[in-house]
């Protein structure tokens, strides 16, 4: 019997976080960014704008980005083909100038050696998609999506946590450790409280954030205040 397995595209298999930040970073240094301190997470509503803008302008934008593991997506395809799975891959990507985001996503799959993908472009619910599609599985990066798959679908989810967020829930964990004997009393999550986790993680990732841009301005000011040579 095959199965229906459905990859989000974006933090699963290409690392558009990669390609976002050295987006910005030109488009910031044009607009007068010290380029000693290249913009990362720190980007203001209006530098955002200005990226998403260029985004929007730039024609294939979304062929720029590079794969995490381009073997693997070769390998999705051979097993696949071995199994008979029924593989769909999903995006909430927007449209940047050129071919529409559903074919650049299936172009750039296609030179990572999938042929003929099936890429569903899913501006709502993920979990409703799951739902509609009856998949059996379902692979995301983010956490919140997994809760809604799970939440509104019969499909299992699986998280994938990239390094980059594996630090973060590593520290939201050694944070809840310290709360251990309130959390003896709690059996097993039921799915708000899974929910509310995740918010939790979401508002601990910009709390991550601040705490780097602080150091940052710290830095600068301790420049400033040195003596002159």
């Amino acid at each position: 019997m095959s199965i229906r397995v459905g990859f989000d595209v974006d933090g699963v298999i290409a690392n558009f976080n990669k390609t976002f930040r050295d987006t910005a970073a030109r488009i910031e240094e044009t607009a007068g960014q010290d380029p000693a301190h290249p913009p990362t997470r720190g980007l203001g509503a209006a530098a955002m704008k200005r990226v998403w803008d260029h985004i929007s302008r730039t024609p294939q934008w979304w062929l720029q980005l590079e794969a995490y593991e381009p073997e693997q997506i070769e390998r999705i395809y051979r097993t696949s083909r071995e199994r008979r799975w029924e593989v769909y891959f999903m995006t909430t990507r927007p449209s940047s100038a050129g071919e529409t985001t559903q074919f650049q996503t299936q172009w750039w799959l296609e030179a990572h050696r999938f042929p003929m993908p099936a890429v569903l472009t899913v501006p709502g619910s993920r979990g409703e998609a799951a739902n509609a599609l009856k998949l059996d599985i379902t692979v995301d990066d983010r956490l919140t999506n997994c809760v809604d798959i799970i939440a509104a679908s019969r499909s299992k989810a699986i998280l994938v946590l990239r390094r980059e967020d594996q630090i973060v829930l590593d520290d939201l964990l050694t944070a809840a450790y310290k709360h251990r004997a309130a959390a003896a009393y709690a059996g097993h999550l039921l799915p708000f409280e899974t929910f509310l986790l995740a918010m939790q993680i979401e508002d601990h990732r910009e709390v991550m954030r601040l705490r780097e841009e602080i150091d940052t301005l710290r830095g600068q000011l301790n420049q400033l205040r040195a003596p002159f040579p």
